[in-house]
């Protein structure tokens, strides 16, 4: 054995430490590696017997110690001062800061090591990894769309779920285990929990590029198993349908929310079908379509009418549509384009009609809502802006 090695009791034969030590003495024994490694190794063990796939092992960066899965004389290199856990795809490698470097966000950084959902996250993104090559090569496309869908649903929500889902597995209650990342960070950053309770649909998509989006993009997804536990459906059936479709998913150029429900289904069948299309018609957002008890779409808008200008100088008209038996409210929504492509919901009037403003020219549609759903658009109104508010 060479200076720097500690030998423990696990598939491989040596913990090898980088730079021997980092910090304080204590902080190069075996116990810091531990940690992540004994929940990587029950979280592993949990997805491949519930799935029946057969997953490798990681490399763990752990508080400064190395352990990797096939021992090598090369240490992945650390950036001091990450604020917080990562799975690097290249090197397979789960790092987790040291309690020596500074954390702005988390708790302690033997906080994260320990925490079972955020070493559950992480290790996700190693399945990720190991088991759709084509999945992990569209969450680094030039195409946004593609990268959207593959990091958001393919990344950090499938990542959360399969989180929140091993939490459940080893009896953490709903109010726990459905919210990710509430045990480790300081009381200053509780907005960053990722709570899979809190009721979306996909009208919450966003079109954004920064990495917080994909983190929020991705609860949507983690609501939906949330919704579908709450249905009837079993953990053992919630982790196989999320790694399968992991396992499965391709991602296109031109992929949408209505593709990922076709796609969904080829996935599910029997109770696990009914459970999935009652929570679709819950969630369902301008790329979907109603079902059940939802709403059929508004009719035309029947009254068009000029009211004036505001105080910001645009356009204000007065519309209302044909109201809809079963509806309970309605959402507004404009866009830039005829098709509604990226629309955005501005308000859910109890009412049958509206007043809605322009700066230049807006599309507008409208939804018919109720407790279980909203339904498509129903057609458009292109409003155009009034020359006499040129004044204001």
């Amino acid at each position: 054995m060479v200076q720097g090695e500690v030998v423990i009791n696990w598939q491989v034969t040596e913990i090898i430490q980088n730079n021997a030590c980092v910090g304080a003495p204590t902080l190069c024994a075996a116990d810091w590696v531990e940690k992540p490694l004994n929940t990587v190794n029950a979280v592993k063990a949990w997805i491949n017997t519930k799935t029946g796939n057969s997953i490798s092992d990681p490399n763990i960066m752990a508080n400064g110690a190395y352990l990797p899965a096939v021992p090598t004389p090369e240490l992945p290199s650390v950036s001091n001062g990450y604020d917080g856990p990562v799975y690097n795809r290249g090197t397979e490698t789960l790092f987790f800061p040291s309690p020596s470097e500074n954390n702005s966000v988390f708790k302690t950084n033997e906080n994260l090591s320990e925490s079972t959902e955020i070493v559950a996250h992480e290790y996700a993104h190693h399945v990720q990894n190991k088991l759709n090559s084509g999945l992990e090569a569209a969450k680094a496309s030039s195409n946004a769309n593609q990268e959207r869908w593959a990091r958001a649903i393919g990344g950090e929500g499938s990542a959360d779920v399969i989180a929140a889902l091993y939490e459940k597995s080893i009896g953490r209650p709903d109010s726990d285990a459905w919210k990710i990342m509430d045990d480790v960070l300081k009381s200053s950053q509780l907005s960053l929990v990722r709570d899979g309770t809190a009721m979306l649909d996909w009208d919450d998509w966003s079109n954004g590029s920064a990495n917080t989006v994909f983190h929020d993009n991705g609860k949507i997804l983690l609501n939906m198993f949330y919704r579908m536990q709450q249905a009837g459906a079993t953990n053992d059936q919630l982790i196989k349908l999320v790694v399968d479709m992991i396992k499965t998913i391709n991602i296109t150029t031109d992929y949408n929310e209505s593709k990922f429900k076709t796609f969904l289904d080829t996935l599910v069948a029997g109770a696990m079908q009914t459970i999935l299309d009652m929570v679709w018609d819950e969630m369902v957002g301008s790329g979907g379509g109603g079902g059940g008890g939802v709403p059929s779409a508004p009719g035309n808008f029947t009254t068009i009418q000029f009211v004036g200008c505001n105080v910001y100088g645009q356009t204000v008209d007065y519309v209302n549509w044909s109201d809809v038996s079963g509806a309970d409210y309605y959402k507004i929504y404009w866009s830039n384009s005829q098709s509604m492509s990226n629309p955005v919901h501005t308000s859910s009037p109890t009412t049958s009609w509206s007043y809605v403003w322009t700066s230049l020219y807006t599309v507008w549609a409208v939804k018919a809502c109720n407790e279980n759903g909203c339904s498509n658009f129903g057609p458009t109104y292109l409003q155009i802006y009034h020359w006499s508010c040129q004044q204001y």
